[in-house]
């Protein structure tokens, strides 16, 4: 059976100009080389398809065999492009795909084929086979592959044994206890049995830094799907746009809704010609209109470049390692700030931090962040050492800087990131009351270096 990576179109510039979301694709790429992708295509044999009646299949080629519900599928459409989600069913007019934990119907007519891929299980089979055990940064990619697959007890496996070879791995350490999270999480749903022991325990010291969310809060309001989907609309540069789908009758309540704007075209081959513009085209109107009705309809299927950066250069490191802890904003102790440690890459915990974030006030005048003056921002003052800060974090019990100074790369990081947010900073129409801790923090008697 054709194996195939994941693939996405190549990013344009980011409103930055300089950061770009990781490339583990192409790291993926090279684990594997052309030859061998070339000689596991010419292993694909024919394979009987799946008893469907053949009036419900679309007009599509498919690649390997006939897709079933459950299966990783990739679709390729015929402007090239390729999603790639689980499949769960197809009619004459179209075939639905499970994306980002979002159900997407693609018109068959935008399809070119799709192809069925490997179980996990031999992907990851032959991607380890051609990875030595000294390889440190392809098998870290190798664990975050297998992470993404829900493969939390192989990643431990191979995170381990990163560990036992350089034990101060830090990318390794992050992922590791994210992993472990997410697999206690998955234990305790009843996907396996909860009494038998994470892999590796023991294997690596536990440290604040290798497990910063012990003492999860599950009563913590996280933001829904929906509420998700429409601040990455919000959020969305259109010179570097994430993957979009935008039905068909949203498009035609949209030339409906706006008939009389001279920025709808009056005739009908104009309107024809609309219908068959590219998402982000209709989007560009959509927002030069002001439709904001209309943007919960827009399905946006990945992070837009700048919310993709905030989670993995700043949410996924210091955020939920320094911010987010129990020590500190993570708990129920945390006072007025108080940030979700739970599962701290889903969307979930990423967008409900960030908005958090966004609408915090220390009062009236003060923003936590400062768009004007990212460096100034109260949220990267407070992470610097408190003689370097222009506003210093209280002296609570347990503190320590975040960053060395301000040329530290975390800190760079997170002013590269607050300077590529779109500009002007939208009101999200997304009613969310923030969750107040029980107790402000105590002040410390311990001493701080000054």
């Amino acid at each position: 059976m054709l194996w195939m990576l994941r693939e996405k179109p190549a990013s344009g510039p980011s409103s930055t100009g300089s950061y770009r979301p990781r490339r583990r694709v192409s790291l993926l790429a090279v684990i594997l080389g052309a030859a061998a992708l070339a000689s596991l295509a010419g292993a694909l044999g024919a394979q009987t398809p799946d008893r469907q009646d053949e009036a419900e299949r679309p007009n599509v080629e498919t690649g390997t065999r006939t897709p079933a519900p459950g299966d990783d599928i990739i679709v390729v459409q015929q402007n090239r492009r390729r999603l790639e989600g689980v499949f769960v069913r197809w009619d004459r007019s179209s075939v639905t795909v499970t994306i980002a934990r979002v159900d997407v119907r693609i018109d068959v007519d935008a399809i070119d084929r799709i192809i069925v891929l490997d179980p996990p299980r031999e992907r990851y089979e032959r991607m380890r086979s051609l990875i030595e055990d000294d390889e440190i940064e392809r098998l870290i990619v190798l664990a975050e592959w297998l992470r993404e697959h829900d493969m939390f007890a192989e990643a431990l496996d191979e995170l381990d044994h990163v560990l036992s070879i350089a034990p101060d791995e830090p990318d390794a350490l992050r992922l590791r206890a994210i992993v472990r999270e997410q697999f206690e999480l998955q234990r305790r749903s009843g996907d396996s049995d909860p009494s038998a022991p994470l892999p590796g325990d023991g294997a690596v010291p536990d440290s604040p830094e290798a497990e910063p969310n012990a003492g999860l809060d599950i009563d913590f309001p996280l933001l829904s799907d929906e509420q998700i989907n429409l601040m990455r609309v919000f959020e969305i540069d259109l010179r570097d746009p994430p993957q979009l789908m935008i039905p068909r009758e949203t498009v035609e309540r949209l030339l409906l809704d706006y008939a009389t704007s001279p920025l709808v075209p009056e005739t009908r081959e104009g309107r024809e010609a609309l219908l068959a513009s590219s998402p982000q085209e209709i989007l560009d109107l959509m927002f030069r209109l002001r439709a904001r009705e209309k943007y919960s309809r827009v399905q946006v299927l990945d992070d837009p470049a700048s919310m993709k950066f905030f989670r993995d250069h700043v949410h996924s490191t210091w955020i939920t390692n320094s911010c987010a802890t129990t020590q500190c904003h993570g708990g129920g102790s945390a006072g007025d700030l108080w940030l979700t440690q739970r599962r701290p890459t889903s969307p979930q915990s990423v967008y409900t931090n960030f908005l958090i974030m966004e609408r915090f006030r220390l009062d009236a005048e003060t923003p936590l962040i400062d768009y004007g003056n990212p460096a100034r921002s109260v949220l990267l003052q407070m992470g610097l050492p408190r003689d370097d800060a222009i506003r210093p974090h209280p002296l609570v019990r347990g503190w320590r800087p975040v960053f060395r100074d301000r040329e530290a790369r975390r800190f760079r990081q997170a002013v590269e990131w607050i300077e590529g947010m779109y500009r002007p900073r939208p009101d999200y129409p997304i009613e969310y009351e923030a969750p107040v801790g029980r107790a402000p923090f105590e002040p410390s008697d311990e001493g701080i270096e000054r």
